[in-house]
């Protein structure tokens, strides 16, 4: 009991500090961006990652790899658990990295479902859009860093891990934050008399959004890194290993399919909203 209350409080606390740091983080973006087009393009694209990261970080994968290497451990020893820990880490990461190439190639057609053709209905837009598809196409590996560490999450929960997965949801509201503030403190300068000049300012907001972009790949990717130490304190050696045939592996990808789309659908309707 008091294992558990311990970890549950670890968690909770994390938690609530991302929240903290994701209110910031959105004025620091609303400040930064203000209430322009550039914003408007950004929060579209961003919120692509964000459907991945509701669905895959905080859904199924995360939840389905726990019982099933927990009974790999079991059943057959720590060596053959992580060996399993490994082929899982592998296939998720080769099925991700071919969707994000996807993502990449249709980048501009998935900007406009998701809110590019309000733009072009405007009129006048096509810049938008094509700025929108670029920074679609910059965080949308996203996606594969963000599976490889929902997997990892799983592993750190099945072995009572909890504050690294926890701790990952921080890091992207870190690095905007400080994404932002690095580019307020670059051109300070000419941020102040990009006010008098709309259009140099727009420029701005460009570069302002670029920036974000980048932090958040840099986000994602240091989610995934700070699972490592509690791994391989755990004992967790990635080899490079792929046995589509594996009992287990078969298991989880059989389970994965309906459990996405649940929590796909459930997202979609909060995205169209």
């Amino acid at each position: 009991k008091r294992s558990f209350l311990r970890a549950t409080g670890v968690v909770a606390a994390i938690t609530g500090l991302s929240r903290f740091l994701g209110l910031i983080r959105d004025s620091v973006v609303g400040a930064g961006l203000g209430a322009s087009r550039v914003n408007d393009v950004f929060q579209i694209a961003f919120e692509l990652p964000n459907l991945a990261r509701r669905v895959l970080g905080e859904g199924a994968l995360s939840a389905f790899i726990v019982p099933l290497f927990g009974a790999e451990r079991r059943e057959h020893g720590e060596k053959a658990g992580w060996l399993y820990a490994s082929n899982a880490l592998t296939a998720v990461t080769l099925l991700s990295a071919i969707l994000t190439i996807l993502g990449c190639f249709f980048a501009k057609p998935l900007f406009l479902l998701f809110g590019g053709f309000g733009m072009l209905a405007r009129g006048g837009q096509e810049d938008a859009v094509l700025l929108g598809a670029a920074l679609t196409r910059i965080m949308y590996p996203y996606l594969m860093f963000l599976a490889m560490s929902a997997l990892l999450m799983g592993l750190c929960h099945t072995v009572k891990r909890f504050a690294a997965p926890a701790f990952g949801s921080v890091m992207i509201n870190i690095t905007m934050i400080a994404a932002i503030g690095l580019y307020w403190l670059f051109h300070r300068d000419q941020y102040a008399a990009s006010r008098a000049d709309p259009a140099a300012a727009e420029a701005m907001q460009i570069q302002m959004a670029y920036w974000l972009s980048y932090a958040v790949l840099a986000g994602i990717l240091a989610r995934l890194l700070l699972h490592f130490p509690s791994l391989w304190a755990e004992g967790f050696r990635y080899r490079p290993h792929l046995d589509l045939k594996q009992k287990r592996l078969r298991q989880l990808f059989a389970k994965m399919p309906m459990a996405l789309a649940d929590m796909a659908v459930a997202q979609l309707n909060i995205s169209i909203d």
